[in-house]
Formats: C-alpha cells, sequence, structure tokens
C-alpha cells in the first residue's frame, strides 16, 4: 500500500529553542539526540499542556533542519494508513496516542509501527496524555 500524503504544518513557536524544560531536562535531551540522528524509540506521557505536542514538533524540525526525513502525525489523523510505508522517516512523532485507544484498526497499525522501528535505525516518538 502506497503511503497517503497528508499535509501537516508544525507550530511556528515549536522549536527546542523555545520549550520551557523544567524538571523535564533528561527526556528533552534524549529527543534533542533523536532529533539529530539518534535511534530509539521513546514514549512521552504526561498531563493536557505538559508540551508533549510541542517537543514532538521541535523533534520534527530539527530533525529537518537537519536534514532527516521527519514527520509528525497528531492523532487522530485521516486513517490508520497514514502509517504505512514509512521505511523512507528518519524520524516518526505520532502525538494524542490516547485519542485511538480501543479503536482496533489504530491499535494494529501502532503495533506495525512500533515493531517496524524497533527493528532498524530509525527514531520513533509517541506521545500521550495522562
Amino acid at each position: 500500500m502506497a503511503q497517503l500524503p497528508l499535509e501537516l504544518a508544525l507550530a511556528d513557536h515549536a522549536s527546542f529553542d523555545t520549550f520551557v524544560v523544567g524538571g523535564n531536562a533528561a527526556a528533552v535531551e534524549h529527543v534533542r539526540h533523536l532529533a539529530h540522528g539518534g535511534a530509539d524509540t521513546v514514549w512521552l506521557w504526561g498531563a493536557a499542556g505538559a508540551g508533549k505536542s510541542h517537543l514532538l514538533q521541535a523533534a520534527c524540525r530539527a530533525a529537518a533542519e537537519a536534514g532527516r526525513r521527519a514527520m509528525y502525525v497528531p492523532l487522530p489523523a485521516a486513517s490508520p494508513a497514514i502509517l504505512a510505508d514509512l521505511e523512507h522517516v528518519d524520524l516518526l512523532a505520532v502525538d494524542d496516542v490516547h485519542a485511538v485507544a480501543g479503536d482496533l484498526g489504530w491499535e494494529q497499525a501502532l503495533f506495525v509501527i512500533l515493531n517496524a522501528y524497533l527493528g532498524r535505525s530509525g527514531a520513533l516518538l509517541l506521545a500521550a496524555a495522562a
């Protein structure tokens, strides 16, 4: 199945420079490392307004500025098919995962993408509300 095009703009203010780190310095540094070439899977979990979306978008912006292929997917996006065929993406950021809990199609798509990224040298960022 071919990847479906999805035009998603990053928030203009979303960058590492504008992120208020607070007590999350270790998490922010790890995400920054992923944006600049690291490979890992990171799950960010916290209350609404904690800055998870900002951090995911900042990572995508930094990755793109570093010449990496990055994709930000806020859920629920158009269809679980948006997560298909993403081998070319160096950094995939999937936001609001809690919004698709209990949706079998989305859960299967997330399972497949998680396993795909665990087996390759890409960065997968997942975020959900507490």
